[in-house]
This record gives C-alpha cells, structure tokens and sequence, in this order.
C-alpha cells in the first residue's frame, strides 16, 4: 500500500513538472512572436485607450502582409481593469469588404513585462458584417499591452498588431 502512495506522489510531481514546462514553453513562443512583432512596427498601432472605447472611431490597421484591415474597439466603456470583458474586431479587405467567417486566434500580453493575459482570450462568434467577438481580455493592470490577432480565411493567412497604453 505505501508502495502504491509513494508510485502515486511520483506521478503527480511528475505530471505538475511536465505541466510547468508545457506552460513555461507556450509563455516562451508567445513572448518571441510578440517580439517579433514589435520588430515590424508598420502593422502596429500604438494607442491611449480612449480611441478603443468608441466603434466610429477606433484605430484601423493594415495587416502584415497587406490583406486585410482590421479595427478593434471595446464593448465596455471606460475600459475595465481586473475585469473580464469583450470586444469586438472588425474585419475587411482592403477595398473595404466585410472579411466573414475567418479563423481568427487572439494573443497578446505585455511585451515589456513578458507576460501574456491572464486569461485566454478567444473569438467567440461571427457576429456578421465582418464583425467578430472577442471574449476573455482583463488587464490586471496599468501599462503597455498589445492584443494580436492572427487570421486565416480562404488560402490566405495574416497578423496584427494592437498597442494599447492604460
């Protein structure tokens, strides 16, 4: 029986390390895409985060490799902090045609902190009109924080890149 419990612990330190390095390896590759981002300015934005809590006026990006444009905007105003919340992404070609039902996967953090969200941020639904939700951003605190986003729609594959000062 002490033979079963210690086989147990074994197993349980074992499984907690290999989960601490998955975790330590995915916090790595997101902390080397944001700094290859932030190398590449020109589909980058930086932003107080007044121009985000308003859909007529929120910031507008080209992608990376010039495929689509992108705005982003919260659905909360003022922006919360230590709280989850939602915004939305817009999405266009660049001759303003709504971009519908693309795989769009959200990252971000703060590059300066190397850390990412808390959270996992994820599109949640196609809302139509090239509009997109996007569920789980809480910034726990004041700062420099980007949100990228990362598309794939017909054979063509795109990011970019959203600064935000709170």
């Amino acid at each position: 029986m002490r033979l079963f419990r210690l086989f147990n612990v074994v197993l349980a330190t074992i499984s907690s390390l290999l989960i601490s390095c998955a975790q330590q390896t995915v916090m790595q590759h997101e902390h080397q895409a944001m700094q290859s981002d932030s190398a590449t300015m020109t589909h980058s934005m930086s932003s107080n985060a007044a121009l985000f809590e308003d859909k007529t006026n929120a910031p507008q990006l080209e992608s990376r490799h010039k495929h689509y444009r992108f705005r982003l905007y919260s659905q909360e105003t003022p922006i919360p902090m230590k709280k989850i919340h939602s915004w939305v992404v817009h999405v266009e070609d660049l001759e303003g045609h709504a971009i519908e039902n693309a795989e769009i996967f959200v990252f971000g953090g703060m590059p300066m902190h190397k850390h990412g969200f808390s959270t996992k941020p994820v599109v949640k639904q196609y809302l139509g009109n090239g509009d997109y939700l996007v569920e789980g951003i809480k910034f726990t605190m004041q700062g420099h924080w980007q949100i990228r986003f990362n598309i794939k729609h017909q054979a063509k594959r795109d990011r970019v890149v959203f600064d935000i000062h709170l």
